[in-house]
């Protein structure tokens, strides 16, 4: 069972609820790894790029009021700190990362179901790592190009696929 923060909290509240918990979250392992926190279905999601480069997650247990262990989401390393969000209404947590070969990438999954395998997006290579955010109902991956230019490429509700990237400068 989860819970859900309860309706009245303001905003203020739960920022600072999910800031201290990031924060304060113990590490399994040496050093610290740059992390993508999200809440997903009552329960603080956190992905980092582990030490041995894999995407990994781990999720705050409300009920026990403890952290879960960090598991590896596949065996394929990234080569950038992820970042999540859930889509869909909030229905769907997606994160994304830059891959070993400098392209964007993502897995998802519902609350249901397991996750997905890693998906590519687009083939521009990438130097940084991604942000995504959703605008008007509109999911928007924004990162810097090789050549250092800020890109973007979203999702089309419409088409049901992925647009071509395009500069967002």
């Amino acid at each position: 069972m989860t819970r859900s923060i309860p309706r009245s909290r303001s905003v203020a509240t739960v920022v600072a609820l999910v800031a201290t918990l990031a924060v304060t979250a113990p590490r399994a392992r040496a050093g610290d790894q740059e992390c993508s926190a999200v809440m997903a279905w009552g329960q603080l999601q956190m992905f980092e790029r582990g030490p041995n480069g894999k995407l990994m997650h781990r999720a705050f247990d409300a009920d026990k009021k403890a952290w879960g262990e960090w598991v590896p989401l596949g065996d394929r390393e990234i080569a950038s700190t992820p970042a999540a969000l859930m889509t869909d209404g909030g229905t769907r947590l997606a994160v994304f990362f830059r891959g070993t070969d400098g392209k964007l990438q993502h897995v998802f999954r519902d609350k249901e179901t397991a996750w997905s395998g890693v998906i590519g997006l687009g083939d521009r290579e990438l130097r940084s790592g991604p942000t995504a955010v959703i605008a008007d109902e509109v999911l928007t991956v924004f990162a810097r190009g090789v050549a250092g230019k800020l890109m973007k490429i979203f999702y089309d509700k419409d088409a049901g696929s992925w647009t071509n990237w395009s500069d967002a400068e």
